[in-house]
């Protein structure tokens, strides 16, 4: 073949090209009239890449939704209200349908799910989700992000000991997410409920981590009292533990930074008296008693109550 033909090769092909067989929205729109719901889908992919005109959002959740491709849908519903809120009502449907789809499809499915419902609280906060937001809570495989979402949904329908698991399950999310202050609130509903007892064992643990993070950080800002009522309570609830002992450290601080000088040297010697002090605990005592005038005298074995 000639350069000159391969040339006039290329320039059909290239016209061809950009004819209307490259209107991919409507080529689309066809193949979906047809039922040819895969071929519809490549071509509002191929659409959305360039323009990404709302109403193609639409088309390509639509598409997607009739394949059983769920995240994708999610994904395109998401974007349409993005992109044109003034049709968040169309995606707000469109990411219900793709709930419950995903839902009929079982727990193999739940991260779908889970991301339907994300999208759909962040479209329409409102719209009411019932028993749809279970599975996925219960499934485990969420994101921090998905879990957020869905967990308080599924609390609101859950019953029984399923309440407890979810509430501990809120509570380590939050934890996770550094969100202390809410989630030492879910912690001790959990105890207070104390219905499973290895549930309640995991909640207590959550309460003194929480407690003990929040007296740290109310420390670091100067709010001295409200330090002490959290290493306090963070102290008592895991009593001969190592967050129980950094708390009592910790009260030590918040006393001393108060010129209570005796109170601290009390709560660091009762570490150095205790049982079982982890070794790097028990050299911060030392380092903090040493810092206030060396070892005050032996108390008992048991540290004082910490609110004395």
């Amino acid at each position: 073949m000639s350069r000159a033909w391969q040339r006039a090769v290329g320039v059909l092909l290239l016209l061809g090209c950009i004819g209307p067989s490259s209107d991919h929205e409507q080529l689309g729109d066809q193949h979906y009239r047809a039922a040819e719901y895969e071929r519809a889908l490549a071509e509002y992919q191929a659409a959305v890449a360039p323009s990404a005109r709302p109403r193609l959002w639409g088309k390509l959740g639509a598409a997607a939704l009739q394949l059983g491709e769920y995240t994708t849908a999610a994904e395109a519903y998401l974007r349409l209200a993005q992109a044109d809120p003034t049709r968040t009502d169309e995606a707000a449907v469109g990411l219900a349908r793709v709930a419950r789809g995903a839902s009929r499809e079982g727990a193999g499915d739940g991260g779908s799910l889970a991301r339907a419902i994300t999208a759909l609280r962040t479209v329409a906060p409102s719209r009411p989700l019932g028993r749809l937001a279970l599975a996925p809570a219960r499934d485990g495989a969420l994101s921090r992000q998905e879990a957020l979402a869905v967990l308080p949904v599924a609390l609101a329908v859950a019953d029984g000991r399923m309440v407890d698991s979810l509430l501990l399950r809120w509570a380590i999310v939050l934890h996770e997410s550094l969100a202390c202050d809410a989630a030492v609130g879910v912690y001790r509903t959990v105890v207070r409920r104390g219905r499973v007892a290895g549930l309640a064992r995991a909640a207590r643990s959550g309460v003194a981590e929480c407690t003990l993070m929040l007296g740290l950080e109310a420390l670091v800002a100067e709010h001295l009292d409200e330090a002490e009522r959290w290493f306090d309570e963070a102290a008592s609830t895991d009593y001969a533990g190592a967050v129980g002992w950094r708390a009592r450290i910790g009260y030590g601080d918040a006393r001393g930074r108060q010129g209570d000088l005796m109170g601290a040297a009390a709560a660091y010697q009762s570490v150095l008296s205790g049982q079982q002090v982890p070794d790097s605990l028990l050299r911060l005592a030392e380092e903090r008693l040493n810092a206030i005038g060396g070892p005050m005298p032996p108390t008992n074995d048991r540290p004082p109550p910490m609110g004395s």
